[in-house]
């Protein structure tokens, strides 16, 4: 049998991913999932407005989880570590709050984005694990996938994201969009959740977070400073259903009309 050398590079290190994964949040082991390796296609990326080098989908009938990867994405340099562990914390989230539910799937997604998003940027920040960390300085200089930036400019990134996909003149051009969007926002508050608790420097660098325009034209002032005071920390399952519920009203709202 011919074994594609890329193929078994990107799953050993998925496997050892997982393996840190599992040390790093205090589980025993991680639900199975299948790896599909893609190609990245810049231009539909530029053409939408966003894209992803790793993206999780649940099929809700049979309980599966497929991991759709950048098939380049085991390449040391990359430092892509970080963006696995968010996909797998949607996996996680996914496997003990969906239970093969569809409503409970779709209300999930507001949290599961805030949570991957607190676990992607403490395992970027250098965090051991869950338990074990301090604090660190918005000024540090972290390697992302992309560019060396800031924990600051990593934070804002979502945010950054989230206007300009408002922006654009078809927005939201179909549900997809619209629920990356909402994702993307979720993920800006997921981090500023972690600034607030470990962020040494989060009161001299407070006015970089205090533009919330966007935020509060897209889900409404009242409920963008509702969502604003919930999301400082990290979620017990009450508040997860509380989310849940605010999630389901959010995409039901801003859905109507989108397919």
């Amino acid at each position: 049998m011919n074994i594609n050398p890329e193929q078994f590079l990107l799953n050993n290190f998925i496997n050892k991913c997982i393996r840190q994964y599992a040390d790093f949040m205090g589980i025993d082991k991680m639900p199975s999932f299948d790896i599909a390796p893609i190609n990245l296609s810049l231009d539909e990326a530029n053409k939408k407005g966003y894209g992803s080098f790793a993206t999780h989908y649940y099929d809700i009938n049979t309980g599966a989880h497929r991991l759709e990867v950048w098939k380049d994405l085991y390449r040391p340099q990359l430092n892509a570590e970080y963006l696995l562990y968010h996909e797998f914390t949607h996996i996680v989230d996914t496997e003990t709050y969906s239970n093969r539910d569809k409503m409970k799937n779709v209300a999930i997604k507001g949290y599961t984005e805030y949570h991957a998003a607190q676990i992607d940027f403490l395992r970027i920040l250098g965090a051991k694990s869950i338990n074990s960390f301090s604090s660190f300085s918005l000024n540090q200089e972290l390697e992302t996938i992309l560019r060396r930036e800031s924990a600051l400019d990593y934070v804002l990134d979502a945010h950054n994201t989230a206007a300009t996909l408002i922006a654009r003149p078809d927005f939201p051009a179909d549900i997809a969009t619209l629920a990356t969007t909402i994702g993307l926002l979720f993920n800006y508050l997921g981090r500023l959740s972690i600034c607030k608790m470990y962020a040494e420097d989060y009161g001299s660098h407070i006015d970089k977070f205090s533009d919330t325009t966007i935020e509060q034209q897209f889900f409404g002032k009242d409920v963008y400073q509702a969502l604003a005071t919930f999301l400082s920390g990290w979620l017990s399952e009450p508040h997860i259903k509380i989310l849940g519920d605010a999630y389901l009203k959010i995409i039901v709202t801003k859905g109507q009309g989108l397919s």
